[in-house]
């Protein structure tokens, strides 16, 4: 896609990804700001990862009938799959084992993502210490690797609610409190993973699902200290 219509945008300088933003209102949260992000293969259609509410019009236009694939990255990132899969019924909708149970609950029809048969330059990497069924996709870009996430790394440029100072979401690139203490059964295995993804999977971008983009030679490095505040 050489274009695409509003409110998508380049997901960063140079990079083939699509993002389009938008924000959710929840309870003691607030005003969350939230990102969808688009990837077009030329083998398997079209990845959409964290499929967001009031975005799916948008692309009626430019998506027509083909192959899309819809990533929902952990069982709370579901506000936005039914609204898809009504305007596109030829989606299939993907997510991690711990997402399938809770997701099926709110009526979704899903597939286990280790089912997916994805182009070459997507990684699937679940998070088995996610008791919400965390799941990334880590995407070889010419400048290197593009990390997509959900809930596990926030990058709010401001606090804005209060509860982003209470649950240190932000600001800045966050590992937040409630992810830490909540969502995890293995604090230790799920810090020893990510460190060694990024030791082999060095990233040139991290696409947060809430937050803005973070690019360049320090992104490692700023994910490595974000890490390191939770103990």
């Amino acid at each position: 896609m050489n274009s695409m219509p509003v409110p998508w945008r380049p997901a960063f300088p140079e990079s083939s990804l699509w993002a389009a933003e938008y924000t959710v209102t929840l309870p003691l949260i607030g005003e969350l700001p939230c990102r969808t992000t688009l990837m077009q293969t030329p083998t398997s259609g079209t990845w959409v990862y964290s499929p967001g509410v009031g975005l799916a019009d948008s692309l009626q236009n430019t998506l027509g009938e083909e192959p899309l694939h819809l990533v929902a990255p952990n069982s709370f990132h579901h506000l936005g799959l039914s609204e898809w899969s009504t305007v596109y019924p030829q989606a299939t909708t993907w997510v991690a084992p711990d997402a399938r149970s809770r997701l099926r609950k709110f009526g979704q029809e899903v597939q286990l993502l280790e089912a997916a048969k994805l182009p070459k330059e997507i990684i699937v990497q679940e998070i088995p210490e996610s008791r919400a069924g965390e799941v990334w996709l880590l995407i070889c870009e010419e400048a290197g690797w593009v990390w997509l996430v959900g809930d596990a790394f926030f990058h709010l440029e401001t606090a804005g609610h209060w509860s982003n100072r209470l649950f240190d979401n932000a600001p800045g690139c966050k590992v937040s409190r409630v992810f830490w203490w909540g969502r995890l059964r293995n604090r230790m295995a799920y810090r020893q993973r990510v460190e060694t993804l990024l030791e082999k999977h060095r990233p040139h971008a991290l696409i947060p699902c809430h937050g803005t983009s973070l690019t360049g030679k320090a992104v490692s490095e700023v994910m490595y200290h974000a890490l390191s505040q939770r103990r």
